[in-house]
């Protein structure tokens, strides 16, 4: 029998131990992704694993930031990412994690934008909900089986549920805008992006993209100007 996986978000609001256990499953699985790909993220593995536990605690509860974890479970089905936390923490807890993917938002209009891009206009406030998206891992054992699919679509997903939210509560039709950078070196990647209706839409320097990955604390203060400030980072965007 092959594997079953499911797609879930890390609840905010597990509480207590549970919240407790979450952590250090995210932790352990962060720290070992940074080992397997370090170049997925802009942490490093030294500064990642002498934090705290209220650190990793709070990275679950921040308001901004959806975790999207793929974890193999026994049960059909993939679910959404918006299912209940009951299911969730079920199968966060009893399951394998075998890739995650990282969503920043809301973002605000003027936060999402970097006037030296070369971006397009985001929509006006009310018309469309932005996020950035960050961090895509897969475990080596589990990549060529579509999880890094799974993550993607349920990152559209999520961000259309939370769209369609909002457009209810307005009354009006409200869109979903995803950007993601990604090295220009990695035209796999490009063309995998592609695939989902991203489109090659600005150039962001290393800098810029560690701000709008919710990483700012890792731009050195004097910076190397062509490591951090030179613009080749390829931005790829999607509007739904």
């Amino acid at each position: 029998m092959g594997n079953i996986y499911d797609t879930v978000r890390l609840p905010k609001d597990a509480g207590g131990t549970l919240l407790s256990s979450l952590a250090t499953k995210f932790r352990a699985f962060k720290l070992h992704a940074l080992q397997v790909a370090p170049e997925a993220f802009p942490a490093e593995l030294d500064s990642e694993s002498r934090l705290p536990q209220s650190t990793w605690l709070s990275r679950i509860a921040e308001p901004s930031t959806t975790i999207l974890i793929c974890v193999t479970t026994e049960k059909d089905g993939d679910e959404e990412p918006s299912m209940s936390g009951d299911k969730q923490l079920r199968i966060l807890l009893d399951g394998e994690w075998i890739g995650m993917f990282t969503m920043i938002g809301p973002v605000s209009r003027d936060d999402y934008i970097w006037p030296e891009s070369g971006q397009p206009e985001p929509g006006l406030e009310g018309s469309e909900t932005r996020w950035q998206l960050t961090s895509l891992f897969t475990l080596p054992a589990y990549r060529g089986h579509g999880i890094a699919k799974r993550l993607i679509e349920a990152a559209i997903r999520f961000g259309k549920v939370v769209s369609d939210e909002m457009g209810r509560a307005s009354e009006r039709d409200v869109q979903t805008r995803i950007r993601l950078v990604v090295h220009p070196d990695n035209t796999g990647v490009v063309k995998m992006y592609e695939k989902f209706g991203f489109v090659d839409s600005a150039r962001m320097t290393v800098a810029e993209a560690c701000i709008a990955n919710g990483a700012a604390d890792v731009v050195p203060r004097y910076a190397d100007p062509k490591k951090w400030h030179s613009r080749f980072g390829v931005a790829m965007e999607i509007l739904v």
